[in-house]
């Protein structure tokens, strides 16, 4: 055996970890710069290219953690087996989730998505086929339909996803108030349990995009 290939692979290990450190130093100030930047505003994406069309792609997600599984039940009621798995810890449906970390978060509009899709500053033709697609869901299928459908441009694509975002929030807990038994569907009453029984927590992730060759 060549003893030079010990020792390369010595080096290549070393090189490995050097360029490790490096990539999470970068990261790191990617991230710092993406809090600054997201934060006071309802934007969960922020992006970063350089001169050659690299890009540097920041998202922020957010998780409920429940801290009184006990509340659950008195949160979604009769909806509760559809919206909760119980197992050693509790886990969530994601359109419950969804609709919980939103209205923890102070995140909706009194407003129902019809609504919202009604008041889009689009021709009447773009918003019959936009209500089609949109649900408030999926935020980049969103932008994406209000720049191709609505001819939107970006900023004000992604401004209104937002809006669709929170109005589905709203939507969501409208349901779940319907089908709540009499004198368990008062809204405050129901926002308070919310804010009681878990806390919301939100991480930033960084996506490289190498420019397309």
């Amino acid at each position: 055996m060549d003893s030079r290939k010990i020792d390369r692979l010595v080096q290549i290990k070393d090189e490995i970890a050097a360029l490790k450190s490096e990539q999470d130093r970068l990261e790191n100030e990617f991230l710092l710069q993406a809090k600054q930047d997201l934060q006071d505003t309802k934007y969960k994406t922020t992006a970063y290219v350089s001169g050659s069309g690299n890009k540097v792609v920041a998202t922020t997600a957010r998780s409920v953690k429940i801290t009184y599984p006990s509340r659950l039940r008195l949160i979604f009621g009769r909806a509760y087996p559809d919206a909760v798995t119980e197992q050693t810890t509790y886990k969530l449906s994601a359109p419950a989730s969804r609709m919980l970390a939103g209205l923890w978060s102070g995140e909706y509009v009194e407003q129902t998505l019809a609504e919202a899709i009604q008041s889009l500053p689009v021709e009447d033709k773009a918003k019959k086929l936009l209500a089609k697609k949109l649900h408030g869901i999926n935020y980049d299928g969103d932008v994406r339909n209000l720049q191709v459908i609505g001819g939107m441009d970006e900023q004000q694509a992604q401004e209104w996803a937002y809006l669709l975002q929170e109005a589905a929030v709203w939507d969501d807990f409208r349901q779940l108030l319907m089908g709540a038994p009499s004198g368990c569907n008062d809204p405050g009453h129901i926002l308070d349990l919310i804010h009681g029984a878990m806390v919301v927590e939100e991480t930033t992730k960084i996506q490289v995009v190498p420019i397309q060759k």
